[in-house]
């Protein structure tokens, strides 16, 4: 039996900054959905990062999509 969980294997961090208009979190989700494998990615309990409230961190299986979603969002 696999137990291994997201967190063992998704572990690429990428920063998303959700400040500016309410709708910029939801299209994000949207975008994931849409356009990744849920496996490859874990948006469901952000990290809070350091630096402010309104960063978190979203993280990656595999550097590609990591990549990809950096340009699209940061």
């Amino acid at each position: 039996m696999n137990t291994s969980t997201k967190l063992d294997y998704c572990n690429i961090p990428v920063v998303f900054d959700s400040r500016g208009d309410h709708g910029r979190g939801h299209a994000m989700r949207r975008w994931l959905f849409e356009n990744l494998d849920p496996d490859c990615y874990d948006a469901e309990d952000f990290s809070i990062v350091s630096l402010g409230i309104h960063q978190r961190k979203i993280w990656f299986s595999n550097e590609k999509d990591a990549l990809w979603f950096a340009l699209r969002w940061n």
